[in-house]
């Protein structure tokens, strides 16, 4: 399962008792109706209010239409606001586990201030896979040291698929009509993807082209619909995103040596991306840029442990 990223800003629905007078009505067709909506449901156009609350379950009185209890997916973790409902003893249920008040506010604002440097949505380069994994590796390692073995479970399930919905949010951008592998040699084994282009795009190309004509005095093939120049700055190397992941996956953060030789290897893992796309025609700059926000990344988390009570949404 992945978490819906871009629903984690969504305002969560309470139920409220309604005092005006009940009216019925009756609609016609009512197998159709309902056929369509649960049609309309599957196809992801409507979501229910739970769903957008981002609460998995929710137990009622039906008599008076209070509520004895909610259980909230793990995207409450990450999600704008702290949940409404709690348990008649104070406490929120996330996936079936219990956390005090205090215990989930402690995890959300490590958990939030850990995805606060990752990519809100669209296509993911190679150093995202690595920022990805450290995020993931430094919430675990967090759990670990700060919550019992059931709630560490479903802290690590949390991290894991959100950063599962970072990927399928780029799965859906690939994934649409437009975009085509392409065939650039090496460049395309480690960027393999492009865009199609439509009418609009093929005219405002061919119009630049014929001002730089107009400029240059140089003859510029004119482009047409269906053409796929260029590459989407996606990475799709799926076995290069392995060995970066796993590169940060078990890192001990807290050991100098080993981070050291962690941001090695990742420069030398993607240096030949970096060479294909024409990243390192003059130096290494883009290589140690990446891995130096590798640094202040874990510099961070680690502060964000000795300040989890600090709210680091914005």
């Amino acid at each position: 399962m992945a978490i819906n990223i871009l629903g984690l800003n969504a305002t969560e629905a309470t139920l409220v008792k309604n005092s005006s007078p009940i009216r019925s009505y009756r609609l016609g067709n009512q197998d159709e109706i309902k056929n369509r909506l649960n049609q309309a449901k599957e196809n992801g156009e409507v979501k229910d209010l739970l769903q957008l609350s981002g609460v998995s379950s929710l137990k009622i009185n039906e008599s008076n239409l209070r509520k004895t209890g909610a259980d909230y997916s793990v995207d409450a973790f990450f999600r704008k606001d702290m949940p409404k409902m709690q348990n008649g003893d104070g406490t929120y249920s996330i996936s079936g586990v219990t956390f005090t008040e205090d215990e989930l506010q402690k995890a959300r604002n490590y958990m939030k201030a850990a995805v606060a440097e990752l990519p809100g949505g669209g296509t993911l380069e190679y150093a995202d896979y690595a920022k990805m994994a450290i995020a993931e590796n430094s919430v675990n390692s967090f759990a670990k040291d700060n919550f019992s073995k059931e709630q560490q479970d479903v802290i690590a399930v949390a991290m894991k698929e959100y950063n599962a919905g970072l990927e399928e949010l780029q799965e859906q951008i690939l994934s649409k009509d437009n975009v085509v592998s392409n065939n650039y040699g090496e460049l395309s084994k480690y960027y393999g993807k492009s865009i199609k282009m439509d009418q609009a795009m093929v005219e405002n190309i061919n119009k630049l082209k014929e001002e730089l004509s107009r400029i240059t005095g140089r003859a510029y093939k004119k482009s047409e619909v269906g053409d796929a120049p260029g590459i989407i700055s996606s990475a799709t190397n799926s076995e290069l995103i392995s060995n970066i992941k796993d590169t940060f996956s078990n890192v001990d953060f807290n050991d100098r040596a080993a981070v050291d030789d962690a941001m090695k290897k990742y420069r030398e893992l993607v240096r030949p991306a970096y060479d294909a796309s024409g990243r390192l025609l003059r130096n290494d700059n883009s290589l140690y840029d990446d891995t130096n926000t590798f640094a202040k990344l874990i510099e961070k988390m680690k502060m964000s442990l000795s300040a989890t009570h600090v709210d680091f949404s914005v």
